[in-house]
């Protein structure tokens, strides 16, 4: 539990080093790199828009998912209702800003869209399950092509924030709790 709870930490630190490595050395250097910062209202509407994609997207990938017979989901919903409150807590906070610095906000910009999600989804591994990492990639995607279209790394956290908490109540409605 504690190196899932000091991952994100560790995802930060990444981003920010490598942009210091980079040369980037001030404050507004690491905003303007990471593309935070920005029109808050905008940045909330995008997120409620990308979010509404999310949902939609999900939707779909669980039918694809399901004709193609992978049916571990379950796994997932077993791995959330296993985790104290705290690590639900970091899921729906840290994890997302951290997964979106990182993911969206510095390495998508090098290393483009398919990639930052492939390695995104490979994250995703520890919940052993395919459906999982299929439906983290696809979204992550998805993510990535509203970060290029935007700029706005703060809709994407948020979106991302909503989602997993969305997820999550969905996994304990699922099981009866």
């Amino acid at each position: 539990m504690l190196a899932i709870s000091v991952f994100p930490f560790f995802l930060i630190a990444l981003a920010l080093f490598l942009l210091w490595l980079e040369g980037k050395r001030k404050p507004r250097e690491f905003v303007r790199a990471l593309s935070l910062g920005g029109d808050a209202r905008k940045s909330v509407v995008h997120a409620a828009a990308l979010f509404a994609k999310m949902f939609v997207l999900l939707i779909v990938l669980s039918f694809a998912i399901t004709a193609l017979g992978i049916t571990d989901s379950e796994n997932v919903v077993q791995v959330l209702r296993s985790q104290p409150v705290e690590m639900l807590f970091i899921a729906v906070t840290l994890a997302p800003f951290a997964e979106e610095l990182f993911f969206r906000g510095y390495l998508q910009k090098r290393v483009g869209i398919i990639v930052s999600s492939a390695l995104f989804a490979s994250l995703h591994y520890s919940y052993g399950s395919i459906a999982e990492i299929i439906a983290a990639f696809f979204l992550s995607l998805l993510i990535g092509l509203e970060m290029r279209k935007n700029n706005d790394l703060n809709s994407c956290v948020l979106a991302h924030a909503a989602f997993n908490a969305f997820t999550i109540i969905i996994a304990f409605k699922l099981s009866g709790v």
